[in-house]
């Protein structure tokens, strides 16, 4: 088995750090390419307007609030990857999560992609397994989801 180019979808929960784990792993292991991809969730923002939580201006505040979030996360996965010689690209997007995962995916042409499982502070659980569930139906390659926190943290501390 050949893996070249592997992505990780990450939403900046605490299980998504431990996907970035394993992902380095994996693209140590394999000497393969591992790109880091974070989605701003268009769709929660839209809906946060619709339902007059949000004004507009507010809105906007909370996706510089989420990108800022997500260049912080992405921070530490370069730094976790770095720490393991593996060098890494990252990108955050904006748009519906499913369909941002899988264009990157097929961009990159990437022949696994890695997700994390939600967290307990996941906004709405339905909505992550909703978009979890569309990337794995829509996924042009082999998806894996990592959630063993201590089996993952063994194997990343003996690369």
């Amino acid at each position: 088995m050949i893996i070249n180019n592997i992505l990780v979808a990450i939403d900046g929960e605490v299980n998504a750090m431990v996907a970035v784990k394993y992902a380095i792993c994996l693209a140590k292991n394999f000497q393969a390419q591992l790109s880091i991809v974070y989605v701003i969730n268009k769709k929660s923002i839209d809906f946060l307007l619709k339902h007059r939580i949000f004004i507009e201006s507010e809105a906007k505040q909370y996706e510089k609030e989420i990108y800022a979030f997500g260049e912080t996360f992405l921070e530490r996965s370069r730094k976790l990857a770095e720490a393991k010689d593996v060098r890494i690209k990252d990108y955050i997007l904006t748009g519906i999560v499913h369909e941002e995962v899988i264009n990157k995916a097929l961009e990159i042409e990437a022949d696994l992609i890695i997700i994390g499982r939600p967290g307990a502070k996941t906004m709405n659980p339905e909505e992550f397994y909703d978009e979890e569930n569309m990337i794995i139906w829509k996924s042009p390659c082999p998806i894996l989801s990592v959630k063993n926190y201590s089996f993952v943290e063994k194997n990343y501390k003996e690369l």
